[in-house]
């Protein structure tokens, strides 16, 4: 259970990055269609040589994009308890192959600790990113 509750606030937490991110190119992006990835997407080419464009770009599509997966399987379709019940109780027999399932299962509270290293890099890049862009997008403003 604390394990599907960590999957889902780490995706919240990408999604109110996403949020700050789109509040810079409002013009660009539906207001109900905000959403971390989408908010990478949507910044403009000008912008991508930025390393901190680079580094959360190249999150979106790994450690985000893995996550979301996560998430859609445990909000969607069964949480991560039901699935291990489930592939338990397929295996009882198969001593391999339940040991590997317990280290699949004791291996989500690393998984979710690397999440919040990635939230703290990720909301330095982000700010670092928005600095950058604010002289540009923001010239009539003194």
């Amino acid at each position: 259970m604390y394990a599907d509750i960590a999957g889902q606030v780490a995706y919240n937490y990408w999604d109110k990055i996403g949020d700050l991110i789109a509040s810079f190119f409002p013009d660009l992006i539906e207001q109900r269609n905000v959403y971390f990835s989408t908010a990478i997407e949507i910044i403009p080419a000008d912008f991508h040589c930025s390393d901190n464009y680079k580094w959360l770009n190249n999150f979106k599509i790994s450690d985000y994009s893995e996550l979301n997966k996560k998430r859609k399987q445990i909000v969607h379709y069964s949480t991560s308890d039901t699935e291990y019940r489930y592939n338990h109780l397929q295996r009882t027999n198969d001593f391999v192959a339940m040991e590997g399932l317990q280290k699949e299962r004791e291996y989500l509270a690393e998984y979710y600790k690397n999440h919040i290293a990635l939230t703290l890099t990720g909301l330095e890049k982000t700010l670092q990113f928005l600095a950058e862009i604010t002289p540009a997008l923001f010239k009539d403003i003194p």
